[in-house]
């Protein structure tokens, strides 16, 4: 049952909104790289916002195109990229601002955690980053000792029952975060 519901959480399409935030459960390590079809390591190469239709009415939404460089967890080929769709965006000069949806620009290098999405009606399947912002990490070099740093933004994010002890901190060296996820995930 956890798992049902720590799914729909990651997938979740409607929103309920707090004070500007969205109220989601807080998924952990383990049960994020469980639940991730695929974890993918790369550069964000584009982005095309577009309205997409629902039951409740058009909302928009981004195709984000991701140029992988790894993939840490999932099938066994390695595709050259993957196209994430996002909540919110810009389309003809409208913008639909989603709290705690990933913001992904142009040139960001990071690693994300990947499910299948509910597409609309007429749409093929498309993949998602879990539990909103909760499965990107933003990636950047410190200048000094060359150390790549993994860095979650979870702003708009409310979790239900507040911050619980023994989650991943928000912000770790990137070879921690790749050994948490093999380790999680088994041997490769």
């Amino acid at each position: 049952m956890t798992v049902l519901k720590t799914l729909v959480t990651a997938i979740v399409m409607m929103v309920p909104l707090v004070g500007g935030a969205a109220v989601v459960e807080r998924i952990g390590m383990a049960e994020m790289t469980q639940l991730a079809r695929q974890v993918v390591q790369g550069t964000v190469m584009s982005r095309t916002g577009r309205y997409q239709e629902t039951p409740g009415g058009r909302r928009i939404v981004t195709d984000v195109t991701i140029r992988v460089e790894r993939v840490l967890r999932g099938g066994p080929d390695e595709p050259d990229s993957v196209v994430v769709t996002t909540l919110g965006g810009v389309v003809d000069g409208q913008g639909q601002l989603v709290p705690g949806a990933p913001r992904l620009a142009e040139g960001d290098d990071v690693v994300l955690f990947l499910v299948p999405s509910r597409p609309a009606p007429d749409e093929s399947p498309r993949l998602a980053v879990i539990g909103l912002s909760q499965g990107a990490f933003h990636l950047s070099r410190d200048p000094v000792s060359g150390t790549v740093r993994a860095t979650r933004r979870l702003h708009g994010l409310t979790f239900v029952g507040g911050d619980p002890e023994g989650v991943p901190s928000d912000q770790m060296v990137l070879d921690d975060l790749v050994r948490r996820i093999q380790t999680e995930k088994g041997a490769p």
